[in-house]
């Protein structure tokens, strides 16, 4: 992938000319590390119909440089059925998820201007904490998911 020198990159929603093929390519890139680590994150091998099914149920975001995608993020602002995750039932909680960036322009800070962005837009939705809820599996552990929480 050739990248400009000068990333300016700038946020917006995902548009219906978007190739959705393309952003699920870019979360099996972003997290085939932890893949090959053994975790089962639900980005390292989604296919393109939850690519699809998530960006429909939050508001699902890319990071675009020179018209390329770059980096996404998905926020849901919407509880959650109290089956899927008790916390995400409650009505001040948000959350996001498919939080990706192109595996050659990590550890540049996009991916925390993506976490800014939905947090600025949770806060203007009346969202006081954004959470996370990580699916892992280990083989040594007999858990799978932690719930990570941040007051906005």
């Amino acid at each position: 992938m050739s990248v400009s020198v000068e990333l300016r990159p700038d946020i917006r929603r995902l548009a219906e000319t978007d190739s959705l093929q393309d952003l699920t390519e870019l979360l099996h890139r972003a997290y085939a590390p932890l893949a090959n680590a053994g975790l089962r994150y639900r980005s390292t091998d989604q296919d393109v119909s939850v690519t699809r099914r998530n960006a429909e149920k939050g508001e699902c975001y890319v990071m675009v440089d020179d018209d390329r995608i770059i980096g996404t993020i998905t926020l849901f602002l919407k509880a959650m059925p109290a089956a899927y995750c008790a916390w995400y039932d409650q009505p001040w909680v948000c959350h996001f998820g498919q939080l990706a960036v192109e595996p050659v322009l990590q550890r540049r800070g996009l991916g925390g201007m993506l976490l800014d962005f939905v947090e600025e837009r949770a806060r203007g939705d009346g969202a006081t904490e954004i959470a996370l809820v990580a699916d892992a599996q280990w083989g040594h552990t007999n858990y799978r998911s932690v719930i990570l929480s941040k007051t906005l």
